[in-house]
Parts: structure tokens; sequence; C-alpha cells
């Protein structure tokens, strides 16, 4: 049996590739069955470099053998960006055409960055990660039926979470949500996590349903078990999202790490446990 991680891999291999010259923003407009199928970097138009890109991504979040460290695989990406004829202030040959802004060296912009590189690798192995641990926990719902935010990382300037999860609970009317003063604690399947990694209300987002939420956050879940949850505390059963947070339609049948597709994969997954369990009880 394959343990979440396992399965996120696989799921991350079955991405296609999109290379755009779209910002990140523009992105969010494209058809989402499209973009949520795909691996892409935002200002990248190079489709060779993207799988290349892809393969690396792979590489670090496995992380097996040698050679596969951060330092190891930005020297490689930069290689490829070098083999491919890149260049900060004209980006790939025929960037100009399509009207791909110049980057500034050292940039964010620039994809040969080691900011722009740590960004990438980073993002997407936490993004991984955070889906295979809502593949987990999904699995033992009976016994821990809760997520707890909790920050994981410190940073120099931390976001205030607690500020969001209050936005973010207003917009699903506290579906799954504990009122827990101080804390961060919704069920699994509470509509919340997708309202914490909405777009729709976050500019940071990464419209996913895990952690890490948006980009470079810092947090991360800790479960919360059935037996220490409050005995008489009632919580509003989870309801469709409204209509100012991204809805989930499951595309089939690709599906991909970090993505839509993953999350309609997941849901539809809960939707077919929690149909099987009304149909036994009647």
């Amino acid at each position: 049996m394959p343990t979440p991680i396992q399965q996120a891999l696989t799921l991350a291999a079955d991405r296609g590739l999109l290379p755009t010259s779209m910002g990140t923003a523009d992105l969010r407009e494209l058809e989402r069955s499209l973009l949520d199928r795909s691996f892409w970097s935002a200002r990248t138009t190079h489709a060779r470099y993207l799988k290349d890109l892809k393969a690396l991504v792979e590489r670090y979040v496995k992380g097996e053998g040698y050679n596969n460290d951060l330092a190891q695989l930005r020297i490689e990406a930069r290689k490829l960006l070098v083999r491919y004829g890149y260049e900060p202030e004209k980006g790939f040959p025929g960037d100009a055409a399509l009207g791909v802004p110049e980057a500034v060296p050292g940039s964010l912009q620039d994809l040969s960055s080691e900011r722009r590189l740590n960004l990438i690798f980073d993002t997407q192995s936490k993004l991984m990660r955070g889906l295979g641990q809502k593949i987990r926990g999904l699995d033992r719902m009976e016994t821990a039926p809760a997520w707890e935010l909790v920050r994981i990382e410190d940073r120099r300037a931390p976001r205030d979470w607690l500020e969001r999860w209050a936005i973010a609970a207003d917009n699903v009317d506290s579906a799954g949500v504990y009122d827990l003063p101080g804390r961060m604690v919704a069920r699994k399947d509470s509509p919340i996590w997708a309202a914490l990694g909405s777009s729709a209300l976050f500019d940071d987002a990464l419209d996913v349903d895990h952690s890490p939420f948006a980009f470079q956050s810092g947090m991360g879940w800790l479960e919360v078990f059935a037996v220490d949850l409050p005995e008489l505390q009632s919580v509003p059963d989870p309801r469709p999202l409204p209509a100012n947070v991204i809805p989930f339609v499951a595309p089939e049948p690709e599906i991909f790490i970090g993505g839509q597709s993953t999350l309609d994969m997941l849901a539809a997954r809960l939707r077919a446990r929690q149909a099987a369990a009304e149909a036994a009880r009647s």
C-alpha cells in the first residue's frame, strides 16, 4: 500500500506542462481545468525548460540519493536556463514578441535567481507534503476528525492568521469550525480550509485546501483527536462554499499535486465515504 507521500508523488508525476508568458494574477483567470492539470511557473514560456524543471522538483521532493539538495538543484536549473538561451533582461528567445517583461537580475521575476528557484522548490515540496498529510488524515476521521492550524516555521514578518481565520470562517458561516478562543480548529471536511487557500479571499493564496495555503506561509496542521475535542460543543455541518469562494468542479481523469483537481479528487472521495455511511444507516 503506497504511503500518502508516495500517493502525492504519483499525482505529481501525472501533471502536464503549461508554458506561459502570463503572470500569476493572469493565470488565475485561465480555465481552471486546464491550469490545474499543469505544472507551471509564471513568466515561463519554454516548454522544454518546464519539463526539465518539473523533474528537478520531483527529485527534490523525493530527496533520495545524492545530488538532490537545493544548492545542487539550483545549479542544474541555471544550467538548463543557459542551455535554452534564457537571460533575465531578454527572457527566452522570442519572449519579447510575446510581451514578457524584462526582469531585474537577482529579482523574484528573474527565473535564474536564488529567490525564484528557492520559492519554486519550497512551495512545490510543501504542497506535496500538505497533500500527503491530507490524504492520510482523511483516512482516519473517526478517531481524529479535526485539524488545528499552527505555525510550524518562523517568519520575520508573520501574517495575521487569526485574522485570516476569522475572514475565512465568516465566508463559510463557520461551518465545521470549533469555537476555541485563540486556536484555529475545524473539522477536516470543513470548507474553511478551502476558504483559507482561496485567492478569491487572499491575494497570496495557492488555491488549495491544505497547507501551506499561501506562498511562504509557515503554517501547517496538527491533527486533533476526538477525545481532545469539547464533548458537548455543537459544530455546524459543512455546507457548499459561498459564491465568493472558488467552487470545486471535479475534472476527469487527470489529477495533480497542489491543484484544484487534486482537491476535487479528495472531496469526491470524502463525498463517496459520506454517501456510503448514509446508505448504511438507512
